[in-house]
């Protein structure tokens, strides 16, 4: 499974190497670049199926994409992939 973490952002040699720092901390997930992307993504056992360990490893990828997603956004620029726009006023 994996998640979006930042859109619009170059993949340089800066990049790369910052995202090596979670990749060594981090044993279940790995972070990323494809196509100017920053993904997080982490692999499962199909066999047998554990909608908890579906469940839990949901709540896990999603929880790093926004605790390091918002981190490499000061850092690199890009957009934040599940960033809220802004409110736009109701039209009367």
């Amino acid at each position: 499974m994996f998640s979006p973490v930042l859109e619009d952002v170059e993949a340089d040699d800066r990049l790369l190497g910052r995202l090596n720092e979670p990749n060594a901390e981090i044993r279940f997930a790995r972070f990323f670049v494809v196509e100017g992307r920053v993904i997080v993504a982490a692999e499962m056992f199909v066999a047998p199926f554990v909608a908890e360990h579906v469940t839990r490893a949901c709540l896990e990828v999603g929880s790093l994409a926004d605790e390091i997603g918002g981190t490499l956004q000061k850092e690199f620029g890009g957009r934040r992939a599940f960033e809220e726009a802004p409110e736009e006023p109701e039209v009367q």
